[in-house]
């Protein structure tokens, strides 16, 4: 096992300190030079100490026996032992996100900075994450008042708050994102694993409240809050996406691009689509098999090419497989090679945002309750008739890249509503935009 000496009390949390209660830790003379060991102590009015035999460390040869903080002009250090790879101490201390133990310290965002750290923020003023580890389990939570995290360990009466707690920080500048796609759990992308980090958004309002993810129940359990319809108490949320937006803390998505013209964001699709529009010669719409997604079995890249041939299915895969072809074909479903693609494998997989009502209602008829495109978001894809007879990609503002027989010379923007059928809104997350 190896040692080393590491300027952040994040090694103490979870066992990852060389020594626990007390933690073994060393400061250094004042200037330089000698280092003198100690012990860790926690003090009353919170924070710690490195405290020692007094030395002469001190300006003009004063005495020093106890050095307040990690860091500063005694480089206060802590002993840790290397990451055991399989155990808690690797699943808690990842590679971007690092827990700092704090505790009864007001605010998370000073003991981040003075670990030189940025705090994990939820997107709402003073909501922090916040963690704990109780009976050998991992809970994150909410900052919601000085000195206090909130947070949930899924049991009746498991709701906690706590003065002596951990808080989520990061690396600056901040590069860890929140994602509402599964694939961050379990991709290894996630911040931290098993559980995971989540965030739940209030419905209507830029309120937030972070939580623990459990993949096995597919949920964000949060401190309880009456978010819920009539003012219900809301502990936990299922499922990601969805009305109160619930998603990951992730890292940075891979630039799986099979195109490096492509920009690997929604705007960056969305550009590529309308380009489509003054293609010559125009795309021919077939939909046969292999012609329909010509332009992945041929590995075409924009502006140089673009297919000949495609179906409506398979020109919006290409569209993807620009930004996303060397990853995962999450528009299948499929686990590797992107191919084949129809209306009825693309209406299958990841996150349907609307569908109109079901069937004796009509296919036309709209869906009581918001409009549809008000939860679109652009390359959305939107299908029409039910059975699904059609599909276009949804450029934002109304407009839908519509690509379709029926539709002389190629692809065009048109209004979303160019077809009186509108049956789905479907969203495919899991390309970790």
């Amino acid at each position: 096992m190896a040692f080393t000496w590491n300027a952040s009390l994040a090694c103490i949390e979870g066992g990852a300190a060389a020594a626990a209660d007390p933690a073994a830790c060393r400061f250094r003379k004042l200037g330089g030079g000698d280092w003198q060991a100690g012990s860790i102590a926690v003090l009353p009015g919170g924070g710690v100490a490195c405290q020692a035999h007094a030395v002469p460390f001190g300006a003009g040869g004063a005495l020093v026996g106890s050095v307040t903080g990690v860091g500063g002009q005694h480089s206060m250090q802590v002993l840790c032992k290397g990451q055991d790879p399989g155990g808690a101490v690797s699943r808690r201390l990842a590679s971007y996100a690092a827990f700092t133990l704090s505790p009864g310290w007001p605010d998370c965002g000073w003991n981040c900075t003075q670990n030189g750290l940025v705090s994990i923020a939820s997107g709402a003023a003073g909501r922090l994450l916040c963690a704990t580890f109780q009976n050998g389990n991992s809970y994150y939570g909410t900052t919601e008042s000085p000195g206090q995290c909130r947070w949930n360990e899924n049991k009746p009466g498991g709701i906690t708050s706590t003065a002596g707690y951990n808080c989520g920080c990061q690396p600056g500048p901040p590069q860890l994102h929140w994602k509402g796609s599964k694939q961050c759990a379990t991709s290894g992308a996630a911040a931290v694993r098993n559980p995971s980090v989540c965030r739940v958004k209030k419905v209507g309002s830029n309120d937030f409240r972070l939580g623990t993810y459990w993949p096995w129940a597919n949920r964000c359990y949060i401190p309880a809050v009456p978010w819920a319809p009539a003012g219900a108490s809301l502990p936990s949320v299922k499922g990601l996406g969805g009305a109160y937006q619930v998603r990951l803390l992730c890292n940075p998505a891979p630039d799986n691009r099979r195109c490096a013209s492509v920009a690997r964001t929604r705007a960056g699709l969305v550009q590529l689509a309308q380009s489509l529009v003054a293609a010559s010669p125009p795309i021919i719409y077939t939909n046969s098999a292999g012609l329909r997604v010509a332009g992945i079995l041929a590995g075409l890249c924009p502006p140089s090419s673009w297919p000949q041939t495609a179906s409506d299915a398979g020109l919006f895969s290409w569209i993807y497989w620009t930004a996303f072809g060397k990853g995962q074909y999450h528009l299948n479903g499929q686990v590797a090679a992107w191919g084949d693609a129809t209306l009825a494998t693309l209406a299958a997989h990841d996150v349907r945002r609307w569908r109109a009502p079901d069937p004796g209602q009509g296919g036309g008829v709209a869906a009581p309750g918001p409009p549809p495109l008000s939860t679109a978001q652009p390359v959305d894809l939107l299908f029409y008739g039910r059975p699904h007879a059609a599909v276009g990609m949804y450029l934002g503002g109304g407009s839908v890249l519509a690509f379709s027989p029926l539709l002389p010379g190629g692809p065009q923007v048109l209004p979303a509503g160019f077809r009186p059928d509108l049956d789905e809104v479907r969203s495919y997350v899991d390309f970790l935009f």
